[in-house]
């Protein structure tokens, strides 16, 4: 049996089904794993399973570039892996709103 997930219901099976990694990643965040996920999909016509503990092995969000280059050399970081930049309206750890959004960062290891 399957089910196609939209990104208002894999945020919504994320953050009912996990609460233990519920700040793992911001909903920005999640909103970019999504749509990564949706381009990969349309892109090899492969269909992904759900399985978002494998979720959080491949992708890793990081607030802000500093905090990025404090944990990896950030060049060849973009060399080895795909990095995509996105606005981040939300506090991860608290979720409210920020008045103005941080760059943040979610990698995709390879």
């Amino acid at each position: 049996m399957r089910m196609t997930l939209t990104e208002t219901s894999f945020i919504r099976m994320i953050n009912e089904y996990f609460p233990s990694r519920k700040n793992y990643f911001s909903y920005n965040g999640l909103q970019a794993m999504f749509e990564d996920i949706q381009e990969y999909e349309d892109a090899t016509g492969e269909q992904r399973e759900f399985d978002y503990i494998e979720l959080c092995g491949i992708y890793d969000e990081f607030d802000s570039l500093k905090d990025l280059q404090s944990q990896h050399n950030f060049k060849s970081l973009k060399a080895e892996n795909r990095v995509i930049e996105f606005d981040n309206w939300t506090d991860r750890n608290t979720g409210e709103y920020l008045r103005t959004p941080n760059k943040s960062f979610l990698v995709i290891c390879n």
